[in-house]
């Protein structure tokens, strides 16, 4: 049995390489916090409450196979 632990391989980053990757994460959660905060003004504004119109129309073509919901015994 091996008693040694399994070697990793991790490479460091110079540091202007971390301050690039910190940079982009910063400029993410902010462009994600300006997001979100769009979203909340418009919620709150109201484009996202009005009501949903459903229209159930009688067909006369058949159902095609992803819309036919009739159950399937065929795998019985």
């Amino acid at each position: 049995m091996n008693s040694k632990p399994p070697q990793t391989h991790l490479k460091t980053l110079s540091p202007s390489a971390e301050e690039d990757i910190e940079g982009a994460i910063a400029e993410a959660i902010e462009a994600a916090h300006l997001l979100l905060s769009s979203l909340e003004n418009q919620v709150k504004l109201g484009f996202f409450t009005a009501p949903a119109e459903t229209k159930i129309v009688r067909s006369d073509e058949p159902p095609s196979p992803l819309e036919d919901d009739r159950f399937s015994t065929d795998w019985l």
